[in-house]
């Protein structure tokens, strides 16, 4: 076999199918979701390689970007023309747009996805949206100046951030209403978060220079935490061990442990930075949008280094970290094969994405045979490995071991290696 280019990452995990532990090889790379401002675009890199690789055209300045859970659609907010776009994030382009109320600003999904709840700073309302409509189905008003909004992990409740009135509404999302008008905070509340386990909400305080901690159990302001000068954003790590709060006024990273609620760090990142900031997947990076010095900083959690793309836009304002997709073939036993890859590869109409089903006798793939390389043009590709096998691999018996290969934009990559008995 001829390739182009091949690129593997070795996980040290074990997978455990047919009895047998084998060795994993994925992709575990995210990828991000940069939108800019000043060129009504979103920026795709690759977060392991820096590289930019595509380019989508908006239909107006951008305000917050959030993804749907399956990364189907990413949505963007344009406050100027009072829309959010939903971009495909397998075709590459706005597929549907949503009218909303007067400056959205924050969006939040609900966790099937089948909403997304909108702060409109201007009208001082949420709308909440279908994702399979773009209709607005409830608008719900809040306090003045909605700036940000989460809703919490077990998908009952929305929080949102006041800029104008310093308070936070709390709404039901079943019923989509008012649960509790105004929790008191700090003066112009800003970017919000939830730990994962749901206990606590943090929000910044940009005139106040503080983080206020909001208790769920009891929805008071439990805690003040000092950060830097004007903060505008934060974001919790998925284990919920850390927070991470851009200090526009200040040009820094405050990190918070959220253990003792205390300050423990703050890195310095470019000019400009108002607000846009996301946590890999493995917590590993903290990525903020620069919008003065025109481009994104990464800080190393590790090292706390600080290292830069530049190409990231003139103004880029919001960033959504994506993790690997997985694709899911089924198995001869039912069991699910997670393909992981480039978050754009995926079972879709794109008819670049291509990909070929490997055999071989032993786990190394020294001998191999190969299901030619097929177009991905349904949703679900449903394969019984077996099949294939005994009509290609005569007077065979043992395990069988297989895999997938994906191609994106002109690079390979491997799936987790799986097995099945012959007998």
């Amino acid at each position: 076999m001829r390739f182009k280019k091949i690129i593997v990452l070795l996980i040290g995990t074990f997978f455990i199918f047919s009895g047998l532990i084998l060795p994993g090889l994925s992709l575990a790379r995210d990828v991000a979701y940069i939108v800019d401002s000043y060129y009504f675009r979103l920026s795709i890199f690759d977060t392991v390689t820096k590289r930019l690789k595509t380019i989508v055209t908006l239909p107006g300045p951008a305000g917050s970007i959030v993804a749907s859970p399956d990364q189907r659609y990413v949505y963007v907010s344009c406050p100027g023309q009072d829309i959010v776009s939903f971009v495909d994030a397998y075709g590459k382009a706005v597929a549907f747009i949503a009218q909303v109320g007067s400056a959205p600003s924050g969006i939040a999904v609900t966790h099937d996805g089948s909403y997304i709840y909108v702060a409109n700073s201007g009208s001082d309302d949420v709308s909440v949206v279908d994702t399979l409509t773009a209709a607005v189905v409830a608008t719900i008003p809040v306090g003045d100046g909605p700036s940000k909004i989460v809703i919490t992990p077990d998908g009952n409740y929305a929080y949102v951030s006041n800029s104008g009135s310093d308070d936070v509404t709390l709404i039901d999302i079943e019923s989509n209403s008012v649960h509790i008008l105004s929790i008191p905070v700090g003066n112009s509340p800003r970017g919000i978060a939830i730990t994962p386990d749901g206990e606590f909400v943090y929000l910044v305080n940009y005139a106040d220079n503080s983080v206020s901690v909001i208790d769920t159990s009891v929805n008071t302001v439990v805690e003040e935490i000092a950060v830097g000068t004007n903060p505008v954003d934060l974001a919790i790590a998925p284990d919920g061990m850390y927070a991470y709060v851009v200090n526009s006024g200040t040009r820094s990273v405050s990190t918070i442990d959220l253990e003792q609620n205390l300050v423990t760090r703050s890195s310095l990142v470019g000019l400009g930075p108002v607000g846009g900031i996301a946590v890999s997947s493995d917590g590993s990076s903290v990525w903020v949008c620069e919008s003065i010095s025109s481009g994104v900083s990464i800080i190393d959690t590790t090292t706390y280094l600080v290292t830069k793309i530049e190409e990231a836009g003139n103004s880029p304002v919001g960033i959504v970290l994506l993790e690997a997709k997985t694709v899911l073939i089924a198995p001869q036993d039912g069991t699910a094969l997670q393909f992981s890859n480039p978050a754009t590869f995926v079972w879709g109409s794109n008819h670049y994405n291509k990909f070929k089903i490997q055999f071989s006798r032993d786990a190394d793939f020294r001998k191999s045979r190969t299901i030619p390389w097929l177009r991905a043009t349904t949703k679900e590709f449903v394969f019984t490995p077996s099949s294939f096998v005994w009509k290609r691999m005569r007077n065979i018996d043992g395990n069988i071991y297989w895999r997938v290969i994906g191609i994106y934009q002109n690079e390979e990559y491997y799936s987790e290696i799986r097995s099945f008995t012959v007998d």
